[in-house]
């Protein structure tokens, strides 16, 4: 489970963002929390609005980054993400620091970048009652440092271009990494302007995982009632009445084929959990649509496994008092010098002093720029 992420000099933040998945002290939808074996709980849904180019998908570029950074360290570290618009950026650190829970341990990882190098690097690990963390590893320019989870490990082949922890996922075979590579490994990136059809893929080799997602596409207005392939085509069988007529899937209108689509990998998500990164959730989608896909995350019959969604949208219905805590509304603007700022509806502060109440309409207050992240438009008189 994803708790907190914080970054800096990435993409359009210049400045240390830090997302939180915790949830404020506020009183609306308590059962829609994901509680763990401890009690402790965390947001399920953290959705992400503000202007064209403000920043909304960085947030959710950066964390993907970090998990490439880990799992495919060659290629995700040659890349450049530092903040765009102010000379020095290239040539200051990126910084990450991910706050995550992986089988019965809570971990702390760090890290800092520059040009496609580690300058500094740590992991702390805690058991869930546990006052205090402890070290697994230690990176800096001196060396490293390894705690009692890693005491003997030989790091002598560690390069200045690939994360420790890359290199003991590599490497290594510590009863602990499973939990955490797995951790890496759930957190799915996802253009909802560019969805593929082997999404579809797993369901059509597996009949019970197919079955179960007939089910949620079938609550949702559609006569689709089966999926096959057939000679390297994917069809959907529609029911109508007691006939039955087979179409492909490319057939199919843009709305329908991204509903399929969509529901394929968050059933996925369902069922094993982890963390959907999902940019763009709500194009060609009815806002009914996006309001059931959010839904299945805050329902503890649908959600056993866990999973949580982080979104980017323009859809304003979904920024609604019915269906999202105000800490799970997270909105970014961008100053004269482009540089974003993230911040959540449940701490946000407006010009009366007040807080935002529970019992507001949240969109027609963000659209009317009371909450800020409002493009500046000049408007056509």
């Amino acid at each position: 489970m994803l708790l907190q992420f914080n970054a800096t000099n990435f993409g359009a933040f210049q400045d240390t963002f830090s997302l939180s998945l915790t949830p404020a002290k506020i009183t609306e939808f308590p059962d829609s929390l994901i509680t763990d074996t401890d009690d402790t709980s965390v947001l399920p849904l953290a959705g992400f609005y503000g202007a064209n180019g403000c920043g909304k998908s960085t947030v959710l570029k950066a964390l993907d980054y970090l998990s490439r950074c880990i799992l495919s360290p060659r290629l995700a570290m040659a890349e450049d993400h530092t903040f765009s618009f102010h000379h020095g950026s290239s040539d200051a650190p990126t910084e990450f620091e991910l706050l995550f829970r992986a089988g019965k341990t809570e971990y702390d990882y760090q890290l800092k970048l520059r040009q496609g190098a580690v300058l500094e690097e740590n992991l702390f690990a805690r058991g869930f009652a546990d006052p205090s963390y402890d070290v697994v590893f230690d990176r800096d320019s001196e060396g490293v440092y390894l705690g009692e989870l890693v005491d003997g490990v030989d790091v002598s082949a560690l390069e200045d271009d690939t994360p420790m922890l890359a290199f003991l996922i590599q490497q290594t075979r510590l009863s602990w990494l499973p939990a955490v590579t797995a951790f890496f490994e759930k957190i799915s990136w996802m253009s909802c302007s560019d969805l593929s059809e082997e999404l579809l893929a797993p369901y059509l080799a597996d009949s019970r995982a197919l079955k179960k997602l007939l089910g949620l596409i079938m609550r949702l207005d559609l006569s689709v009632t089966d999926i096959y392939r057939e000679d390297a085509e994917i069809f959907c069988v529609h029911t109508i009445g007691k006939a039955s007529y087979a179409l492909p899937l490319s057939s199919e209108g843009r709305g329908v084929r991204q509903l399929l689509l969509l529901c394929a990998l968050v059933q996925q998500k369902l069922s094993a959990g982890g963390v959907l990164l999902a940019d763009d959730i709500h194009l060609y989608l009815h806002p009914r649509a996006l309001r059931f896909v959010l839904s299945l995350f805050t329902s503890r019959r649908y959600n056993k496994a866990g999973a949580q969604l982080l979104f980017t949208s323009y859809d304003m219905p979904t920024m609604h008092n019915s269906l999202l805590r105000r800490d799970e509304i997270w909105l970014i603007e961008k100053d004269a010098d482009q540089r974003a700022s993230l911040y959540t509806l449940a701490l946000f502060i407006k010009e009366n002093g007040e807080k935002v109440r529970k019992d507001e309409i949240y969109y027609k207050q963000f659209l009317e720029g009371r909450y800020g992240a409002a493009p500046r438009i000049d408007e056509v008189k």
